[in-house]
């Protein structure tokens, strides 16, 4: 029960800049609704309906953990750096039970990301 994603994307901002869509917008990027505050439960647009879980750090502008109910739990790192051309982020979603559980999300993570970049374009 250790199956990971990992996946990484450049964006041409800044980490903060980054940082700040990820945690003020994630309405924008992750579905839901309002910011992500530390400890506070968030809500996400998933395929089978909303998926929900806790904030569980907020370390402005590099690292943004996120708990997402189960079962099983499990648990999103998203790492910031900067870069030449902006950002990279670095994402690490781990506690699945299965490849099978890991490969359904990475089409979501894919499409989240995707967002993320348009709501920094």
């Amino acid at each position: 029960m250790n199956a990971a994603i990992h996946l990484t994307r450049s964006f041409p901002v800044p980490p903060e800049v980054l940082f700040a869509a990820l945690v003020e917008r994630a309405s924008e990027w992750l579905g839901g609704a309002g910011a992500l505050e530390a400890g506070a439960p968030f809500e996400a647009a998933g395929p089978d309906g909303v998926e929900r879980g806790m904030v569980r750090k907020l370390e402005a502008p590099a690292k943004l953990t996120l708990l997402f109910e189960g079962p099983p739990e499990t648990r999103a790192m998203l790492v910031l750096s900067g870069g030449p051309a902006g950002s990279e982020l670095q994402l690490i979603h781990s506690g699945f039970e299965d490849g099978d559980a890991r490969d359904a999300h990475v089409p979501r993570w894919d499409e989240r990301l995707d967002r993320l970049g348009a709501v920094v374009a």
